[in-house]
Protein backbone atom coordinates (compact mmCIF):
# COMPACT_ATOMS: atom_id res chain seq x y z
CA UNK A 1 0.00 0.00 0.00
CA UNK A 2 1.37 3.52 -0.54
CA UNK A 3 0.04 7.07 -0.95
CA UNK A 4 -3.14 7.89 -3.38
CA UNK A 5 -4.54 4.75 -5.05
CA UNK A 6 -3.38 0.96 -6.25
CA UNK A 7 -5.59 -0.36 -8.57
CA UNK A 8 -6.01 -3.24 -11.23
CA UNK A 9 -3.38 -5.93 -9.95
CA UNK A 10 -2.10 -9.55 -11.57
CA UNK A 11 -0.19 -12.30 -10.44
CA UNK A 12 1.98 -14.83 -11.91
CA UNK A 13 4.05 -17.46 -9.96
CA UNK A 14 7.83 -18.67 -11.19
CA UNK A 15 9.33 -21.98 -9.11
CA UNK A 16 10.85 -19.96 -6.66
CA UNK A 17 8.05 -16.85 -5.87
CA UNK A 18 5.11 -14.82 -7.10
CA UNK A 19 5.45 -11.81 -8.98
CA UNK A 20 2.86 -8.66 -8.13
CA UNK A 21 1.86 -5.69 -10.67
CA UNK A 22 -0.36 -3.29 -10.32
CA UNK A 23 -1.75 0.23 -11.46
CA UNK A 24 -0.50 3.30 -9.29
CA UNK A 25 -0.89 6.84 -8.98
CA UNK A 26 1.37 7.66 -6.49
CA UNK A 27 3.56 10.47 -8.07
CA UNK A 28 0.75 11.95 -9.95
CA UNK A 29 -2.68 11.71 -11.00
CA UNK A 30 -1.46 9.30 -14.22
CA UNK A 31 -1.53 5.75 -14.07
CA UNK A 32 1.85 3.81 -13.82
CA UNK A 33 3.46 0.69 -13.01
CA UNK A 34 5.02 -1.11 -10.40
CA UNK A 35 5.96 -4.58 -9.06
CA UNK A 36 6.58 -6.84 -5.91
CA UNK A 37 7.83 -10.08 -5.80
CA UNK A 38 6.33 -12.26 -2.78
CA UNK A 39 8.33 -15.71 -1.25
CA UNK A 40 6.09 -18.24 -1.54
CA UNK A 41 5.67 -18.56 2.51
CA UNK A 42 4.05 -14.96 1.66
CA UNK A 43 7.07 -12.79 2.31
CA UNK A 44 6.91 -9.73 0.67
CA UNK A 45 10.68 -9.04 -1.02
CA UNK A 46 9.70 -5.86 -2.19
CA UNK A 47 7.83 -4.22 0.68
CA UNK A 48 7.75 -0.82 -1.00
CA UNK A 49 7.88 -2.29 -4.54
CA UNK A 50 9.88 -1.60 -7.41
CA UNK A 51 8.96 0.89 -10.25
CA UNK A 52 8.22 -1.21 -13.73
CA UNK A 53 7.51 2.81 -15.73
CA UNK A 54 6.29 6.17 -15.17
CA UNK A 55 6.68 7.33 -18.70
CA UNK A 56 4.79 9.72 -20.11
CA UNK A 57 0.93 9.52 -21.01
CA UNK A 58 -0.46 6.30 -18.81
CA UNK A 59 0.12 2.33 -18.01
CA UNK A 60 -2.35 0.34 -17.34
CA UNK A 61 -3.98 -2.92 -17.25
CA UNK A 62 -0.47 -5.09 -16.72
CA UNK A 63 -0.33 -8.78 -16.90
CA UNK A 64 2.19 -10.91 -15.91
CA UNK A 65 3.49 -14.83 -16.96
CA UNK A 66 6.67 -16.54 -15.39
CA UNK A 67 8.85 -19.00 -17.38
CA UNK A 68 11.22 -22.35 -16.30
CA UNK A 69 14.16 -20.10 -15.80
CA UNK A 70 12.48 -17.40 -13.11
CA UNK A 71 11.90 -14.85 -15.73
CA UNK A 72 8.74 -13.13 -15.91
CA UNK A 73 7.38 -11.15 -18.76
CA UNK A 74 4.84 -7.89 -17.94
CA UNK A 75 3.11 -6.98 -20.93
CA UNK A 76 0.70 -3.61 -20.46
CA UNK A 77 -1.19 -1.07 -22.28
CA UNK A 78 0.45 2.56 -22.97
CA UNK A 79 -0.89 5.39 -24.44
CA UNK A 80 2.78 7.40 -24.62
CA UNK A 81 2.93 7.31 -28.02
CA UNK A 82 -1.07 8.25 -28.84
CA UNK A 83 -0.07 10.79 -31.69
CA UNK A 84 -0.15 8.14 -33.80
CA UNK A 85 -2.10 5.06 -32.00
CA UNK A 86 -4.37 5.29 -29.06
CA UNK A 87 -3.11 3.02 -27.35
CA UNK A 88 -0.24 0.19 -27.91
CA UNK A 89 1.11 -2.60 -26.27
CA UNK A 90 4.51 -2.46 -24.63
CA UNK A 91 6.19 -5.45 -22.25
CA UNK A 92 9.45 -6.48 -20.33
CA UNK A 93 11.16 -9.62 -18.29
CA UNK A 94 11.66 -8.78 -15.15
CA UNK A 95 14.63 -11.45 -13.47
CA UNK A 96 14.58 -13.59 -10.59
CA UNK A 97 16.20 -10.76 -8.66
CA UNK A 98 13.51 -8.01 -9.38
CA UNK A 99 16.00 -6.69 -11.90
CA UNK A 100 13.67 -4.52 -14.70
CA UNK A 101 15.39 -5.49 -17.92
CA UNK A 102 13.87 -2.75 -20.11
CA UNK A 103 12.50 -0.34 -17.55
CA UNK A 104 9.43 1.35 -19.32
CA UNK A 105 9.69 -2.09 -21.63
CA UNK A 106 9.79 -2.39 -25.56
CA UNK A 107 7.10 -1.30 -27.91
CA UNK A 108 5.21 -4.32 -29.02
CA UNK A 109 2.20 -2.88 -31.03
CA UNK A 110 2.13 -0.23 -33.67
CA UNK A 111 -1.78 -0.41 -34.62
CA UNK A 112 -4.63 1.61 -33.41
CA UNK A 113 -6.00 0.99 -29.86
CA UNK A 114 -4.65 -2.18 -28.58
CA UNK A 115 -5.88 -2.81 -25.17
CA UNK A 116 -6.26 -5.56 -22.32
CA UNK A 117 -3.58 -7.66 -23.28
CA UNK A 118 -3.03 -11.49 -21.60
CA UNK A 119 0.01 -13.58 -21.28
CA UNK A 120 1.15 -17.12 -21.20
CA UNK A 121 4.24 -18.88 -21.42
CA UNK A 122 5.39 -22.33 -22.63
CA UNK A 123 8.34 -22.37 -19.88
CA UNK A 124 10.63 -20.82 -22.39
CA UNK A 125 8.92 -18.24 -24.52
CA UNK A 126 5.39 -16.22 -24.32
CA UNK A 127 1.98 -15.70 -26.19
CA UNK A 128 0.45 -12.29 -25.86
CA UNK A 129 -2.87 -12.07 -26.96
CA UNK A 130 -4.89 -8.76 -26.80
CA UNK A 131 -7.99 -7.12 -28.84
CA UNK A 132 -8.40 -4.02 -30.71
CA UNK A 133 -10.42 -1.48 -32.79
CA UNK A 134 -10.48 -1.82 -36.77
CA UNK A 135 -13.00 0.68 -37.30
CA UNK A 136 -16.08 1.84 -35.84
CA UNK A 137 -18.92 -0.05 -34.31
CA UNK A 138 -18.55 -3.31 -32.86
CA UNK A 139 -15.42 -4.12 -34.93
CA UNK A 140 -12.94 -5.45 -32.83
CA UNK A 141 -10.54 -7.92 -33.88
CA UNK A 142 -7.94 -10.54 -31.44
CA UNK A 143 -4.57 -10.68 -32.29
CA UNK A 144 -1.83 -12.18 -30.38
CA UNK A 145 1.72 -13.07 -30.67
CA UNK A 146 4.38 -15.77 -29.83
CA UNK A 147 7.23 -14.04 -27.84
CA UNK A 148 10.94 -14.39 -27.29
CA UNK A 149 12.76 -15.78 -23.93
CA UNK A 150 14.58 -12.10 -24.50
CA UNK A 151 10.87 -10.48 -24.43
CA UNK A 152 11.08 -9.85 -28.49
CA UNK A 153 7.94 -10.18 -30.96
CA UNK A 154 8.57 -13.40 -32.97
CA UNK A 155 4.95 -13.38 -35.18
CA UNK A 156 5.38 -9.64 -37.45
CA UNK A 157 2.69 -9.44 -38.67
CA UNK A 158 0.86 -10.30 -35.35
CA UNK A 159 -1.44 -13.36 -35.44
CA UNK A 160 -4.88 -11.81 -36.34
CA UNK A 161 -7.89 -14.53 -34.97
CA UNK A 162 -11.08 -12.77 -36.18
CA UNK A 163 -10.38 -10.56 -39.27
CA UNK A 164 -14.00 -9.88 -39.87
CA UNK A 165 -14.42 -7.98 -36.28
CA UNK A 166 -16.81 -8.47 -34.03
CA UNK A 167 -14.25 -10.36 -31.22
CA UNK A 168 -13.21 -9.39 -27.61
CA UNK A 169 -11.31 -9.98 -24.45
CA UNK A 170 -9.21 -13.08 -25.04
CA UNK A 171 -7.86 -15.23 -22.33
CA UNK A 172 -5.21 -17.55 -22.68
CA UNK A 173 -3.35 -20.54 -21.15
CA UNK A 174 -0.44 -23.08 -21.85
CA UNK A 175 -1.38 -26.70 -21.94
CA UNK A 176 -0.44 -30.28 -23.88
CA UNK A 177 2.19 -28.65 -26.07
CA UNK A 178 0.08 -25.92 -27.32
CA UNK A 179 -1.37 -22.27 -26.44
CA UNK A 180 -5.18 -22.00 -26.92
CA UNK A 181 -6.82 -18.56 -27.02
CA UNK A 182 -10.21 -18.36 -26.17
CA UNK A 183 -12.22 -14.63 -27.09
CA UNK A 184 -16.30 -13.63 -27.64
CA UNK A 185 -16.22 -13.73 -30.94
CA UNK A 186 -18.62 -14.56 -33.87
CA UNK A 187 -21.49 -16.82 -32.27
CA UNK A 188 -20.02 -17.47 -29.25
CA UNK A 189 -16.98 -18.12 -27.75
CA UNK A 190 -14.23 -18.93 -30.03
CA UNK A 191 -10.40 -20.80 -29.35
CA UNK A 192 -7.24 -21.18 -32.17
CA UNK A 193 -4.63 -23.52 -30.89
CA UNK A 194 -0.98 -21.93 -30.98
CA UNK A 195 1.85 -24.14 -30.90
CA UNK A 196 5.37 -22.68 -29.66
CA UNK A 197 6.68 -22.20 -33.34
CA UNK A 198 4.77 -22.94 -36.63
CA UNK A 199 1.56 -22.45 -37.98
CA UNK A 200 -1.55 -21.31 -36.36
CA UNK A 201 -3.56 -24.54 -36.15
CA UNK A 202 -6.95 -23.49 -36.80
CA UNK A 203 -7.89 -20.90 -39.41
CA UNK A 204 -10.43 -17.62 -38.63
CA UNK A 205 -12.60 -17.14 -36.94
CA UNK A 206 -11.57 -20.45 -34.51
CA UNK A 207 -13.24 -23.09 -33.12
CA UNK A 208 -16.13 -22.63 -31.58
CA UNK A 209 -16.29 -23.12 -28.12
CA UNK A 210 -20.03 -22.47 -26.95
CA UNK A 211 -22.54 -19.82 -27.17
CA UNK A 212 -22.71 -16.39 -26.48
CA UNK A 213 -20.46 -16.38 -23.17
CA UNK A 214 -18.68 -13.21 -21.93
CA UNK A 215 -15.31 -12.46 -20.47
CA UNK A 216 -13.95 -16.17 -20.42
CA UNK A 217 -11.02 -17.13 -18.06
CA UNK A 218 -9.10 -20.11 -19.19
CA UNK A 219 -6.62 -22.43 -17.19
CA UNK A 220 -5.14 -25.81 -17.67
CA UNK A 221 -4.99 -28.37 -15.12
CA UNK A 222 -2.49 -30.77 -16.23
CA UNK A 223 -5.40 -33.11 -18.62
CA UNK A 224 -7.21 -30.54 -19.95
CA UNK A 225 -8.36 -26.77 -20.62
CA UNK A 226 -11.20 -24.83 -18.19
CA UNK A 227 -13.10 -22.36 -19.54
CA UNK A 228 -14.99 -19.88 -17.40
CA UNK A 229 -17.20 -17.46 -18.70
CA UNK A 230 -20.90 -15.49 -18.01
CA UNK A 231 -23.93 -15.48 -19.53
CA UNK A 232 -26.81 -13.50 -19.78
CA UNK A 233 -30.42 -14.59 -19.18
CA UNK A 234 -33.27 -12.66 -18.87
CA UNK A 235 -33.15 -9.41 -18.27
CA UNK A 236 -30.20 -8.05 -16.47
CA UNK A 237 -29.27 -11.77 -14.49
CA UNK A 238 -25.40 -13.08 -15.16
CA UNK A 239 -24.36 -15.99 -13.68
CA UNK A 240 -21.01 -17.73 -13.76
CA UNK A 241 -20.24 -21.20 -15.93
CA UNK A 242 -17.30 -23.44 -16.82
CA UNK A 243 -16.79 -26.10 -18.88
CA UNK A 244 -14.11 -28.37 -19.97
CA UNK A 245 -12.09 -28.75 -23.08
CA UNK A 246 -10.45 -32.07 -24.53
CA UNK A 247 -6.71 -31.14 -25.45
CA UNK A 248 -6.36 -31.82 -29.20
CA UNK A 249 -9.85 -31.86 -30.13
CA UNK A 250 -11.02 -28.55 -28.88
CA UNK A 251 -14.13 -30.95 -27.75
CA UNK A 252 -16.25 -29.41 -25.56
CA UNK A 253 -17.80 -30.35 -22.30
CA UNK A 254 -21.46 -29.44 -21.54
CA UNK A 255 -21.49 -26.18 -18.98
CA UNK A 256 -21.88 -26.50 -15.47
CA UNK A 257 -23.44 -23.86 -13.40
CA UNK A 258 -21.20 -22.31 -10.60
Amino acid sequence: TAASKQDYPAIARSGTQYLVVWEDYRTDRNRELRAARVALDGTVLDPNGFELCASVGEQGFPRAAAAANGDFFVVWADTRAQVTTYTDLYGTLVRADGTVVTPCGTRLTTSDDATVPVVASDGTGFLVAWYESSGSGFNNVVKASRVGPTGVMLDSPSLNFSPSGGAANPTVAWGNGMYLVAYEGSGGLRGVRVPPTGPVLDAPPGMWLGGYGGFPSLTFDGRQWVIAFRLYFSGSNVHMYARRIAMQSVERDVDVAL
